[in-house]
């Protein structure tokens, strides 16, 4: 014990030593993933038993202190129903809500405090969604619960799960669908879009997942305190922990599931969107039969949809993820949909309620003209980046810098992502990808 306390590092396999350490505060997190790591190569077994040190080391002030931090750094500063926001406390504050709430969750007693629903336009225009902001202490607790859970619950997905996850993006989901589809002579897409995901995850089942993977009472009793919100059944659209859980659920009830009955036929799920690879169209409309044989029986429905499937080689365009994916010779391109026009406008508008509004304007058409670098070889750049800047200039910010700047930095980031998809998948860097 005092070689542990003085230097700092864990010297047994005791899982409890992770949280025996009062150095800096952000370390337990760091013992706690080195722990996650020893046992993973024990699978299910090693998960297993983690499960009853879970909630300590949730119930850890430095656990949530490191929520707070995370959640002040990037979760935005919309206050709650109480008002209150990150700024409105002092250092000294953080750490004494930090400890109040480390030990209501270790009696047992915390609870999450009231919630305010709002409704926001989608990104593709179709409807609205809802989003439910909590006051600042519930978001910092669910974000600890995620913390410690992540990287464990994260181990069992897939690597053709892409959404919610860490260095995982939309990137990551086209480049391996260009990939297998290419390889395996796969053009013919099936598209589909689950309704409403959150909301339709049965909490009940999801408890018996967690269960079965992480048996633990106490974790189980804070899961079904801090999952369901007031006003929605299903997930709380907008918490920390929300996107995991949901990752978890269709985990268990749709990839793992059609990976055991259909290895030969690919599925890649970005969070609710999912794309079936296949052969030809009849193969298509059975898989969509398959996956409706899964996602029902869970709770899900899908969406309707004008065209589900998509015959790439012969003229067909899909749209998945906010690119338009077509065919026009050996590879795929990729082109950008009003789906992805819509998303800019609204983050851009959004934009003006968010603390300086100017710099977060330039760094959304940044990030957006980052994640359409499949679609430069395939557009018209001058006047795409001319909408662009049109587009902002329409919410008042002249900031955005001009056309040719913005083309210049699109051109960059396109060539970072063939270079960095030429590493991955082979092909040469400024040609097309070998197949």
């Amino acid at each position: 014990m005092y070689e542990f306390l003085s230097r700092g590092a864990i010297v047994s396999d005791d899982p409890r030593a992770v949280i025996w350490h009062r150095g800096k505060y952000a370390e337990l997190l760091t013992r706690h993933h080195d722990d996650v790591k020893r046992v993973l190569p024990n699978g299910l077994r090693g998960l297993r038993s983690l499960a009853p040190y879970l909630l300590e080391r949730i119930a850890d002030a430095s656990t949530l202190r490191v929520a707070w931090d995370d959640l002040a750094r990037r979760g935005g500063p919309a206050p709650g129903p109480n008002g209150r926001c990150y700024t409105d406390y002092s250092s000294a504050e953080v750490w004494g809500l930090c400890r109040c709430l480390a030990q209501a969750l270790r009696a047992g007693k915390y609870g999450p405090g009231p919630e305010q629903l709002a409704w926001i336009e989608k990104s593709s225009g179709n409807g609205t969604r809802p989003l439910v902001l909590q006051n600042i202490q519930d978001r910092v607790v669910q974000r600890g619960i995620y913390l410690i859970l992540n990287r464990l619950l994260d181990s069992l997905f897939g690597s053709h799960s892409l959404g919610f996850r860490e260095n995982r993006g939309p990137l990551h989901a086209l480049a391996l669908a260009e990939h297998l589809t290419c390889v395996q002579k796969r053009f013919v897409w099936l598209t589909a879009d689950i309704k409403d995901a959150f909301q339709h995850v049965p909490l009940s089942r999801l408890l018996q997942v967690v269960e079965k993977l992480l048996p633990d009472t106490r974790l189980l009793d804070l899961l079904e305190r801090v999952l369901p919100g007031y006003e929605l059944p299903g997930l709380r659209q907008g918490g920390s922990l929300s996107p995991l859980m949901l990752n978890l659920y269709l985990h268990w009830h749709c990839d793992h599931a059609w990976q055991r009955d259909h290895p030969g036929t690919p599925l890649i799920r970005f969070a609710d969107d999912l794309l079936g690879l296949c052969r030809t169209p009849e193969e298509a409309a059975n898989a969509r039969v398959r996956l409706e044989h899964y996602l029902v029986p869970a709770g899900f429905t899908l969406k309707p949809a004008q065209k589900p499937i998509s015959a790439l080689e012969a003229g067909g365009t899909a749209d998945w993820l906010g690119f338009a994916i077509s065919k026009p010779g050996r590879g795929l391109a990729a082109g950008i949909t009003a789906r992805a026009w819509k998303s800019l406008e609204q983050q851009l508008a959004l934009a003006h309620s968010k603390a300086n509004a100017q710099s977060r304007a330039i760094e959304i058409t940044k990030q957006w003209l980052i994640q359409r670098s499949p679609c430069y070889r395939w557009s018209d750049r001058d006047e795409v980046c001319e909408m662009v800047v049109t587009l902002a200039k329409k919410y008042a910010f002249a900031e955005v810098p001009a056309s040719g700047k913005l083309k210049r930095y699109w051109k960059g980031a396109a060539d970072r992502c063939r270079s960095a998809r030429c590493c991955r998948w082979g092909s040469r860097p400024g040609s097309p990808a070998r197949h």
